[in-house]
């Protein structure tokens, strides 16, 4: 008897049907756990990422370096409501240290401002914070950022903030 009349004769046997059943399961479940997921971005010390806190939720985001007038490091995600952005300006050529945010974003070539929006629609200028660039050399540029943002007239802390952005 070859395997294929086996598998035919067999297939209503309640048995067999079990045994196959459970060789089913059991694939399946070594496949899903094998296998596993981490949604950071930044385990691996060259992937580019942004992390920050707002109002005790951590957000952490892939970002983008657009360059024209000033250097802008952004990471977006999400629609509507879902939609969150951080933005940091800074000089074209951004030295390493620590740079107050300046409340003027379109204050001179050389300041460093922010830009928080909780949503598609709002978007918040930081009135105060730092910037600190920790090491920029060819391709990343990595830091640290805080600041508080204005929503009209109550205060939006965005802490903790991380990055490595390409330069």
């Amino acid at each position: 008897m070859t395997i294929f009349t086996h598998i035919l004769k067999n297939t209503l046997n309640p048995t067999f049907m079990k045994k196959l059943l459970l060789l089913f399961v059991s694939t399946l479940m070594v496949t899903l756990t094998a296998c596993s997921s981490d949604d950071s971005n930044n385990n691996n010390p060259n992937e580019p990422f942004m992390k920050f806190t707002v109002g005790g939720q951590e957000y952490n985001y892939t970002p983008e370096t657009l360059t024209s007038d000033k250097k802008l490091i952004t990471a977006r995600v999400g629609e509507g409501d879902t939609y969150r952005e951080v933005s940091l300006w800074m000089p074209v050529e951004p030295t390493v240290g620590t740079h107050n945010i300046v409340d003027d974003p379109t204050s001179a070539d050389d300041t460093y401002t922010a830009i928080y929006a909780p949503n598609f629609d709002n978007s918040f200028d930081a009135f105060s914070g730092t910037v600190t660039i920790t090491s920029i050399d060819d391709d990343f540029i990595r830091g640290t950022f805080a600041f508080q943002a204005d929503n009209e007239g109550t205060p939006i802390s965005v802490s903790s903030g991380e990055f490595l952005a390409y330069n």
